[in-house]
């Protein structure tokens, strides 16, 4: 990275100051916009963002999930410990985020023991069984590899955790095949970068009633997607996300697993969510 700052399309940057000055002056009195991510907030602030923004335009910064927020000499002070020759445990998406010169994922590259978990209870596991200090930088989640802290079986006594151990996948975000009756609310590849993901929730429950009330129309007690309907479901799905930027191999996030697979994000609008939520495809359904 350089140390002079660099922007990428000055042009395309004035552009948008200048439509963001004209629709101010439509609306014809101070706005003030509230953002949730510390991300955001830093790179409004290492850029100086706010200078340009409109002076009746107030961008101000709201609660943030625990990763963007946590401060860079935070981040900092543990890369001295795990430097120090300390074992630092922590979740999966606080690797790559940075301190104010490096990452904990970084810090592993060169040879510090920095090792991924995924409960409390496992860092608590590893250090009772360690003779040395272990560290627990406990701030995070992990996202990517879906380790449930429950059993979950389906037909056959498939567990959970074994058919999505390769990374999770779902219908809709809603149903996997093979586990009857198992709806889900916030499931894989129904996160967003936009809009709201109270609105997703909201037609996935719309989904659910409609589902159960075709279940019984048919005097059924058990509903599952087919595995052909989850398999072209996905695989267009992925063909989406393909040309997104999350896919862009030199972007890295937490948004998809260690393969490149995107696991979380919606790969379109929610516009077109909710028409595919709209009404249950029976013939997508395996219905008894």
């Amino acid at each position: 990275m350089s140390a002079k700052l660099e922007f990428r399309e000055v042009g395309r940057g004035r552009a948008l100051q200048a439509r963001l000055d004209q629709a101010l002056a439509r609306g014809g009195r101070p706005v003030t916009v509230m953002h949730v991510c510390g991300s955001h907030e830093q790179a409004i602030a290492r850029y100086g963002l706010r200078a340009r923004f409109p002076r009746d335009l107030r961008v101000q910064m709201g609660p943030g999930c625990p990763v963007c927020v946590t401060d860079a000499p935070e981040i900092d002070a543990c890369l001295a410990l795990a430097e120090q020759g300390l074992r630092v445990l922590t979740y999966g998406d606080m690797l790559r985020v940075p301190g104010r010169a490096r990452s904990l994922d970084d810090a592993r590259a060169a040879g510090a023991r920095v090792d991924v978990i995924y409960a409390a209870t496992q860092a608590a596991e590893i250090a009772r069984a360690s003779d040395e200090p272990v560290v627990f930088f406990a701030t995070g989640f992990e996202t990517t590899d879906w380790h449930w802290s429950l059993d979950v079986y389906g037909r056959g006594g498939m567990h959970l955790s074994d058919v999505w151990k390769d990374g999770p996948q779902a219908y809709l975000g809603l149903l996997t095949a093979g586990f009857p009756n198992m709806f889900m609310l916030y499931g894989p590849n129904t996160n967003l970068a936009h809009n709201s993901i109270t609105f997703m929730i909201e037609r996935q429950v719309e989904y659910m009633v409609k589902t159960l009330a075709a279940t019984r129309a048919q005097n059924a007690s058990s509903v599952t997607v087919r595995d052909d309907a989850q398999a072209r479901f996905n695989a267009a799905l992925q063909a989406q996300l393909a040309k997104t930027v999350w896919a862009d191999p030199h972007c890295a996030s937490w948004y998809k697993n260690a393969a490149g697979r995107i696991t979380q994000n919606w790969g379109s609008h929610t516009r077109d969510y909710a028409k595919a939520t709209a009404e249950p495809v029976l013939t997508d359904l395996d219905i008894h």
